[in-house]
């Protein structure tokens, strides 16, 4: 997929992949460097995605962030 079509699949339900992220760890309690350790992804990739400077997270760290956050792959995707 390009540019527009990862800026679609992560505007599904409104809201950016950055302001779901941020609001399910608000949510769940849990710090960067905490989602980092429980992930192995570092605090920089998580950050990226967290502020927005990067749009495009791996399927690999949806589906193991939404594991950490008590949710599923889908919901953090905004999916459903």
């Amino acid at each position: 997929m390009g540019v527009a079509g990862d800026w679609l699949l992560w505007l599904v339900d409104g809201m950016t992949f950055a302001s779901r992220l941020k609001e399910y760890m608000y949510q769940a309690d849990i710090t960067v460097e905490s989602l980092a350790l429980e992930t192995g992804y570092s605090e920089t990739y998580i950050g990226r995605l967290r502020n927005g400077h990067q749009t495009n997270p791996t399927i690999s760290f949806v589906e193991s962030t939404a594991k950490v956050l008590g949710i599923s792959p889908s919901t953090l995707a905004g999916w459903e």
